[in-house]
């Protein structure tokens, strides 16, 4: 098996297509808000991971690190917020509030268009670059990081919390520990 860690936040990728697709195709809103806290509590773990282990190394490897870097940055706040408005509401859309199924599969599928164009930014032009300036230890301490990351990651959305640096790196597991105790399902 190879310990790429851009394979394994590549799998994840893999997973939220899947869980759109899934999404999409739901019979009911009972399963769709289902698929949503699933793909909220990964996504937030992903997210977690690459904050602390991945867009680091763009600034430091790449000539236009940080742009990749506060670019990316940006696209995670966004998701936040949009994953925090949809988490706050789905009980609403689960209580079976009809009159706002629309506007709410609207906001959905706003956040799925944009967490597909950065999928795509990360797979196409950010993992092949950063993939390129790595060794096999590397890639493989990656790997490692990002699972460990993943593993005491905040599942719910935070975002006003640190996305970068030491404080990051404390405040994220932080939360992931307050997520796991207060359950953090709808």
């Amino acid at each position: 098996m190879n310990m790429d860690g851009f394979s394994l936040l590549e799998r994840d990728h893999q997973m939220v297509r899947d869980l759109i697709s899934r999404f999409r195709n739901a019979v009911s809103w009972d399963i769709r808000c289902d698929i949503l806290v699933d793909m909220i509590n990964n996504l937030n773990m992903h997210t977690s991971a690459e904050e602390r282990y991945v867009y680091d190394l763009a600034k430091t490897r790449l000539t236009d690190g940080n742009f990749i870097f506060e670019k990316n940055l940006l696209d995670n706040q966004i998701h936040k917020e949009m994953m925090e408005f949809i988490w706050n509401h789905i009980q609403l859309i689960r209580n079976g509030n009809f009159i706002y199924n629309d506007v709410f599969f609207q906001v959905v599928e706003k956040f799925f268009t944009v967490l597909d164009e950065h999928i795509r930014e990360e797979e196409n032009l950010l993992f092949p670059r950063l993939r390129d300036t790595m060794n096999v230890d590397e890639l493989s301490k990656l790997y490692r990081d990002i699972e460990w990351g993943k593993q005491n990651a905040p599942t719910l959305p935070h975002p006003k919390a640190p996305t970068s640096g030491i404080a990051a790196k404390i405040m994220h597991p932080v939360s992931g520990l307050v997520d796991s105790m207060s359950g953090s399902k709808q």
